[in-house]
């Protein structure tokens, strides 16, 4: 019996995480049968085992995914990404305050088993960057402490993973709809939608009292998706238009749109680098950059606002000054890898100067912060891409 931990998302240079344990099991043609049973999945975390679960099924000849719906913690989009997954994939549910929570991967051959157990349910977060710990444990099919293992997880287990449980059904397109009806399961932009405006609303009522948790409790940095690891992105929608949206392959070398605007040589207050005792800016100035359209310097001043982001949805924020914003999708690339699609606030004050080096529109880094501070981006160079269709993400590329 071999015994492994694969904890994540905490010591960036050991660099293990369960997305790749999944994979190289995948990968392993001795293996004829998996297994799982998650609390939660995601879009990003099931497109992104997606071509291993479909090269696996030259060797895989069974699979049973089983996956769990409770406080809204598995998307529409999620359960849907599974039926292309094409293997038996069932959701388990009871209306009781209890939830239904394991983690279990297993993978069985004729002569090797190999399980995962621990705290990574199948989202991107979970298999990749979140802080998580699991073990992992690989054994001969004569080993009797391994045996003695996948016997207590299989009795344990039985009625669900023999589908003789009552709270088990079969994944349809028929019961998602059901789900999103009784609003079990929402759709990722609805959840969005919720999360900020939850977050809005204890911001009103905690005015003048909020301490900087920043400071408390400073970022850390991401960790990096494996090189196999290639999730489907989604351009963010309004929870309204959540039918609306339209996949965006993680794929850095895909068209990226028309070239915009480029910034060389960023300086530390722009990507989210501060020296020790101060705190980040937050944002990205949109600057003059000395950037031409058509041999001509931009006015930064009017040139964001008023033909970059025309057509975004610019809501007042204050009168005096005045100050709009406007909630924008952006896909962003850090030196050739895509790590997400984020839906950011666009400010635009236009009492700033018209110097090449004031500004009077900011892209505030806000959820995509993270992962901005994971590299030193000081001195790399930036470029604004307008988005390549309609209902498509503008891009912002950092190399």
């Amino acid at each position: 019996m071999n015994v492994r931990f694969l904890g994540q998302g905490y010591n960036r240079d050991v660099g293990s995480s369960v997305a790749q344990a999944l994979i190289d099991a995948f990968g392993n043609d001795s293996f004829h049968t998996f297994k799982c049973l998650v609390a939660f999945a995601s879009h990003t975390g099931v497109s992104g085992l997606r071509d291993h679960v479909e090269n696996s099924k030259q060797h895989i000849n069974s699979f049973r995914v089983i996956v769990g719906v409770d406080q809204n913690g598995t998307s529409k989009e999620a359960l849907e990404s599974l039926i292309d997954w094409g293997v038996d994939t069932f959701v388990f549910y009871t209306s009781q305050r209890i939830i239904f929570h394991p983690k279990i991967y297993l993978f069985e051959g004729n002569n090797e088993v190999l399980v995962i157990i621990g705290s990574n349910n199948l989202t991107q977060m979970g298999l990749v960057q979140n802080i998580e710990g699991s073990v992992e444990i690989t054994f001969n099919k004569n080993d009797v402490e391994g045996e003695n293992l996948l016997e207590q997880i299989t009795s344990y287990f039985d009625p669900i993973l023999t589908g003789e449980s009552v709270n088990l059904e079969q994944l349809t397109n028929e019961l998602i709809e059901q789900l999103v009806a009784a609003n079990i399961v929402k759709t990722e932009a609805v959840r969005r939608a919720q999360y900020h405006k939850a977050a809005n609303e204890q911001n009103d009522e905690n005015q003048g009292e909020i301490p900087n948790i920043r400071e408390i409790f400073p970022s850390i940095p991401l960790q990096g998706l494996p090189d196999a690891f290639t999730p489907i992105r989604q351009a963010r929608r309004g929870a309204g238009e959540a039918n609306q949206e339209q996949d965006v392959e993680n794929n850095p070398n895909d068209e990226l749109g028309n070239l915009v605007w480029r910034k060389s040589n960023l300086p530390g207050s722009d990507v989210q680098f501060a020296p020790p005792g101060t705190n980040p800016t937050g944002g990205l100035r949109l600057v003059q950059a000395r950037y031409e359209v058509r041999g001509q310097r931009i006015d930064q001043t009017t040139y964001f606002r008023n033909q970059i982001f025309v057509g975004e949805n610019w809501n007042v924020a204050n009168q005096n000054p005045f100050r709009e914003v406007a909630v924008v999708d952006f896909r962003i690339i850090i030196q050739g890898r895509n790590v997400g699609t984020f839906a950011l606030n666009l400010r635009h004050k236009p009492s700033g100067e018209a110097g090449q080096n004031n500004y009077t529109t900011l892209i505030s880094w806000g959820d995509a912060s993270d992962s901005i501070q994971a590299v030193d981006l000081r001195g790399m160079t930036l470029d604004l891409h307008s988005p390549i269709a309609d209902n498509q993400p503008f891009t912002i590329n950092i190399y």
